[in-house]
This record gives structure tokens, sequence and C-alpha cells, in this order.
């Protein structure tokens, strides 16, 4: 039986590509897997990430500085995840926008939010 093709994008850095597949003693495996561990391979495919070479010198095509852990896709260059208080494809973009209500999950609503406000003024007056 022939399956469609299966692709998995794995956007990690690393030296090593290892596949393991194998079935463990006293690990009790759900009923539809084999007693056995098989492999059916008919192609693996692997790509690394870009180098250029300049003056005999090796440089690989570094992620953007913002990049958290300095790990970024192959293919695309964008970011994994960003550096706190960053965020967009390519970590470049501030995160004002989060602090609008219209990003907020719960935001205050505005008359609460001003009565809080003078609440807290008239608090610091009476503390003083």
């Amino acid at each position: 039986m022939i399956l469609e093709d299966i692709s998995i994008n794995c956007s990690v850095s690393g030296r090593y590509v290892i596949y393991y597949n194998e079935r463990r003693r006293n690990v009790k495996y759900p009923g539809f897997y084999s007693m056995y561990a098989y492999n059916e391979l008919c192609e693996v495919e692997v790509y690394g990430c870009n180098v250029s070479i300049n003056n005999g010198e090796i440089f690989k095509n570094r992620c953007p500085k913002n990049c958290q852990k300095g790990q970024c896709d192959n293919n695309t260059g964008h970011c994994l995840k960003c550096i706190l208080g960053l965020q967009g494809p390519l970590c470049d973009q501030g995160m004002k926008e989060c602090l609008d209500p219209e990003f907020q999950e719960k935001p205050i609503p505005k008359p609460r939010a001003e009565k809080q406000q003078k609440d807290t003024k008239q608090n610091k007056k009476t503390q003083n």
C-alpha cells in the first residue's frame, strides 16, 4: 500500500538529522501499532542553510539580530521567535499596538478606566 507523500517542515537549526523508529520493551503501544518497528522510506530530503564563500572563508547567512537565540527559518529567514518586546517575521516591529484596547483580550471599558484613574489620584491626595 502506497500512501500519499508526507512533508514535515522542521524549521530548527542543528547539525545532524537522526530518524528513530523503535519498539521498546515494557512499553504499551496502541493496538494499531505493529509489534515490530519497520520503515518503508522511498526518499528523504534534507536541506541546509545558505552558505556563501568569500575569499576562501565560509559565511552562513545570519538570522536577523532580533531573533530569539539567533534562530530563524532557513528558507524564509523569518525568526522562529522574537526577543521580548518585538514582533513580526523579522522581529523588527515594536509591540506598542498590544497596549491599544482594540488588541487587548479583555480591555477595561473606558468609563471604568477613567474612574480608576480618578480614584487613584484622589487616594494619592488623601495620603499626602
